[in-house]
């Protein structure tokens, strides 16, 4: 048991959406991107917040389909 309690920090939304697309623990999902502040360089957390900062990038540009 821990000693201190743990709550989650994210929306029941963006939970559910790491959940549908598999993003780690670790990860950074592009629907948290604008909640998140760019992470210190070098670290494996600032590659996954710039990996998410392009996907989402990439999928505001994409024309509706």
């Amino acid at each position: 048991m821990t000693k201190v309690k743990q709550h989650p920090y994210m929306s029941p939304e963006a939970v559910r959406l790491r959940q549908r697309d598999s993003t780690p623990p670790w990860g950074v999902h592009p629907c948290e991107v604008d909640s998140i502040d760019p992470p210190g360089d070098g670290t494996a957390f600032h590659a996954a917040w710039v990996e998410a900062v392009a996907l989402r990038q990439e999928i505001e540009r994409s024309p509706n389909t």
